[in-house]
């Protein structure tokens, strides 16, 4: 005898419904393809910020460190504090600079009035010693000068046209140290580290490891993942990136207006005359034509 077809009743109420199980099926599939995608979306997003492979570094230099390989030795006169008044004169124009979408950062002209800070009474680099450290190690100044664009005949020529600052707020910059030749990497220097500023506002030298500083990479600050210690109240979007030369329509001025970083008040500065060079002189290239994105790093 041979065996009849089973068929299932579909009015039977305990008989699965050919539709149905199709859109159960196809419904579960849906939901494997969800959690599949949602897992690759927060594995990608961890790798971006986590992984050191993923993306461009991007350094953190704290304030009055030191970082790995410096061209000197430190020429810090003093650790530098900010004061409460400071800080908070400065929060006040912080909070005047737009964050803009294709830096994801705050770009703002080096001549604004209040964006660095002055070392009453003082200077908080020796400049100096800078320039005689420079001068005892041919080496190091060749490739000191050539991060720069100028010669080592220029460096102390250079030097004395520049203004010792601290950072009030982080800043971004291109930096350089002294790993076998000049090697660069895209840094934040934390609010409180001193500088050298050039005539145009462009941090120019880090005073804690004498190395040379230049403007960041012409890029966004979302495509760099963090590659040191964080401090507190570290935030990329509050990172100021100073205007390129092409970007900068603030007037040009003889002097920097500065803020006192012990009380908060504002002083102007002259740029220039930190080196006593007998009244000798040398040609040197215009700042606004140097402050441009670098060719690389």
């Amino acid at each position: 005898m041979t065996d009849q077809p089973r068929w299932v009743d579909p009015n039977r109420p305990d008989s699965p419904q050919p539709r149905t199980s199709f859109i159960l099926t196809v419904t579960g599939a849906l939901l494997v393809l969800v959690v599949v995608a949602t897992l690759v979306g927060v594995v990608l997003t961890s790798r971006s910020t986590d992984d050191p492979d993923s993306g461009i570094a991007i350094h953190l230099v704290g304030a009055n460190v030191t970082p790995e390989h410096p061209f000197t030795a430190s020429v810090l006169t003093a650790p530098v504090t900010i004061s409460e008044p400071a800080a908070s004169s400065f929060s006040a124009l912080l909070q005047q600079i737009p964050i803009r979408s294709d830096r994801g950062a705050r770009p703002v002209s080096g001549r604004v009035e209040g964006l660095y800070g002055a070392v009453p009474n003082g200077s908080p680099c020796d400049v100096v010693t800078l320039a005689n450290y420079l001068d005892a190690d041919p080496g190091s100044a060749q490739a000191w000068a050539s991060a720069l664009g100028i010669t080592a005949q220029q460096i102390p020529y250079y030097l004395n046209t520049l203004i010792p600052v601290v950072l009030m707020g982080d800043t971004w910059v291109t930096s350089y140290n002294r790993e076998g030749d000049a090697t660069s990497q895209q840094t934040v220097l934390q609010a409180g580290n001193a500088v050298l500023i050039d005539q145009v506002g462009v941090p120019r030298v880090h005073c804690a490891s004498g190395a040379p500083l230049g403007p960041p990479a012409k890029d966004s600050m979302a495509r760099f993942h963090v590659d040191g210690d964080a401090w507190p109240g570290f935030v990329p979007q509050s990172v100021l990136v100073i205007k390129y030369a092409a970007d900068d329509n603030a007037p040009g001025t003889a002097k920097l207006t500065l803020i006192d970083i012990t009380s908060g008040q504002q002083i102007t500065q002259t740029p220039g005359g930190n080196i006593d060079l007998g009244g000798r002189s040398a040609a040197l290239p215009d700042p606004a034509a140097m402050n441009v994105p670098p060719t690389k790093g």
